[in-house]
């Protein structure tokens, strides 16, 4: 019994210490960032929309572009894309690397990027997940707003799985 109680707490604290995979939860799968105070999140994927939301590197491998549709979408006419014409983890500024931004939503639509912080914190092989955060500055239709708290964690699909549109 003192055996199985030890037993216990050691995989308990190494759980801890290690951070414990919740068994790929796609609940935790989405695109999410606010602009004036508004939150905008998207769960649903982009090629299949019951699906997770997707990243793939792009372009020869040379970019990674993620895509992400609102839930329940029943097509793509609502989505966000976010690339970056880089492909390693790493933190990248709008002015000194080629990063794209774009939301396609009924209220924030065709926004364009005029200052964006994103860093890409993990970048695993297909089937795994890349994540990362951003913020910055967006324009849409001349109003300059503020992007603040975004966030992507995305499932990783085959290279050259979608294109930039």
């Amino acid at each position: 019994m003192k055996k199985t109680i030890i037993l216990i707490l050691c995989t308990v604290l190494l759980c801890a210490m290690l951070g414990c995979s919740n068994g790929g939860n796609t609940d935790e799968y989405k695109v999410e960032f606010t602009v004036d105070g508004t939150v905008y999140t998207f769960t649903g994927g982009y090629n299949n929309l019951d699906n997770p939301p997707e990243g793939c590197l792009s372009g020869g491998a040379s970019a990674i572009l993620i895509k992400a549709t609102p839930e329940g979408a029943v097509n793509t006419d609502s989505y966000v894309l976010i690339g970056i014409g880089e492909n390693s983890v790493g933190i990248y500024i709008e002015t000194s690397s080629d990063i794209w931004f774009s939301s396609h939503t009924p209220d924030f639509s065709d926004a364009a990027v005029e200052d964006l912080n994103l860093e890409i914190t993990t970048l695993q092989v297909v089937g795994g997940e890349i994540s990362g955060t951003f913020s910055g500055t967006v324009n849409d239709g001349g109003d300059t707003k503020a992007l603040t708290n975004g966030l992507f964690r995305v499932r990783r699909i085959a290279d050259n799985s979608f294109v930039l549109n």
